[in-house]
């Protein structure tokens, strides 16, 4: 039996850190590390499975899913491809290759070229035009998926896939490379379903986007 992580030979997609794990995302699998062992994606031994030796889990539906994005809320991370979304979790205190499990959440397209972003205490994402907000995300029961873009829908077009928001100033902007377009959405909680208030705003930039992004409270466009 060969113990090599099934990334071996494979496009590594996306990186990120959960639960004291480097996670590498690859083709339709989610291969992490030994724990607080970043650099180790091999078990300690052959003969007894350790807590600490790499979780190595393949997407099992129906379709083919190569993983793209992932973003960690509550106790999971919530994972991204391009038309299905699965939620990586354990229903135990430890996180290892014996507890964790990965189960899918819903099926959206996804925009590959961007990234998940944080609405609150939700997670937002990006379709090919469209902005999505997702919430009541638990290991179990039904999620919900609102399109937060609809009301902007004869305006907002494809290819919005530079995003970055801020959750202290309660704002996601949303650009295009190579556009003069800005989306913002500002949005005002009263709970995790309850939006107070929200409302979206178009700015018009004076040279091409590149890049954009928050540190802190000042948000910086190149």
């Amino acid at each position: 039996k060969s113990f090599n992580p099934s990334f071996e030979d494979q496009t590594i997609n996306n990186m990120m850190f959960y639960r004291n794990r480097l996670v590498f995302l690859s083709e339709q699998n989610v291969v992490t590390s030994n724990a607080g062992d970043y650099t180790n994606f091999f078990p300690s031994t052959a003969l007894a499975v350790s807590p600490s030796d790499p979780v190595d889990l393949e997407t099992n539906t129906n379709y083919s899913s190569t993983l793209h994005a992932g973003i960690e809320v509550n106790n999971a991370l919530v994972i991204f491809g391009q038309y299905q979304q699965f939620l990586l979790t354990t229903d135990s205190d430890v996180f290892d290759s014996r507890t964790a499990k990965l189960s899918q959440l819903s099926t959206y397209e996804f925009d590959i070229n961007s990234e998940p972003f944080i609405i609150g205490t939700n997670v937002g994402f990006m379709g090919p035009d469209k902005m999505y907000e997702m919430t009541n995300i638990f290991r179990e029961g039904q999620i919900d998926v609102q399109e937060k873009s609809k009301l902007v829908f004869n305006s907002f077009g494809p290819g919005y896939s530079i995003t970055d928001s801020a959750k202290d100033q309660t704002v996601v902007v949303m650009g295009s490379h190579g556009s003069k377009t800005l989306w913002l959405y500002k949005y005002f909680k009263q709970n995790s379903q309850e939006d107070v208030q929200s409302a979206w705003v178009k700015w018009e930039i004076s040279n091409e986007l590149v890049h954009h992004f928050f540190n802190k409270e000042d948000h910086f466009v190149v």
